[in-house]
């Protein structure tokens, strides 16, 4: 996984500010590369306008792994095998909840899939997938390409923006309780290691706390002699 055209060596991947590109040739990537050029988005996770970057992946396993707001994938160069775990993962990202977080449905009611744009595919699935696309000539007219990017952005620093805050919020919260559970004492500092490098601020972290809280019916306690949050037996 690349910067594509960059001398950067703060690798940083957002679903606010990055765009993913596999299997691409050389001229689609410099067309892409000229649509986002001077493109920048306010990204929640840094705080701040942040330059949207392409990054090529190496590997399949990176369309997975890295957080993006917008893709470019070429199916000729996957084989069946992977297309098939593909459209399984972003069906799987459809489904409802499992019954362990359906505390949070509400908060997390606007997730979806990257917006993703497949090309060169001979296998489309006879069933439709949340803001998957197969565009065979979406390189073809760059100033069109260009304009998609802006409407994707656009879409996603509204609900596609509340999705990842949910999400975000999700995982911290799993990660308190999860200390709990385990039956150490829960500090914000001990919150922040776990988050690093972001940190959250003292009301966030009650009002997460007071979640779980809600959910063990007052059984976390704060543990004056070791100085953090306990969850009692």
């Amino acid at each position: 996984m690349r910067i594509y055209d960059s001398s950067e060596d703060d690798i940083y991947y957002s679903y606010y500010s990055t765009i993913l590109a596999y299997g691409l040739n050389e001229q689609e990537l410099i067309t892409l590369n000229k649509c986002i050029e001077n493109l920048s988005v306010y990204d929640k996770l840094k705080g701040k306008e942040t330059k949207i970057k392409l990054y090529f992946a190496d590997v399949l396993e990176d369309i997975f792994g890295i957080p993006h707001f917008l893709a470019f994938i070429n199916f000729a160069v996957i084989d069946h095998e992977d297309k098939y775990k593909l459209f399984q993962f972003w069906k799987e990202c459809e489904e409802p909840l499992p019954p362990e977080l359906a505390e949070f449905e509400d908060e997390l009611k606007d997730l979806k899939n990257p917006t993703t744009y497949i090309i060169n595919s001979s296998e489309v699935p006879d069933y439709s997938i949340q803001n998957i696309y197969f565009k065979e000539n979406i390189f073809s007219d760059p100033e069109k390409l260009r304009l998609t990017i802006l409407s994707v952005i656009k879409d996603n620093e509204g609900v596609g923006r509340r999705a990842c805050e949910s999400s975000i919020r999700l995982r911290r919260v799993l990660l308190m309780y999860k200390c709990l559970m385990k039956g150490e004492v829960l500090t914000k500092e001990r919150l922040d290691e776990m988050l690093y490098p972001d940190t959250i601020s003292k009301r966030m972290f009650y009002r997460d706390l007071r979640i779980i809280n809600e959910i063990e019916e007052g059984k976390v306690v704060f543990d004056k002699n070791l100085k953090g949050y306990v969850l009692k037996g």
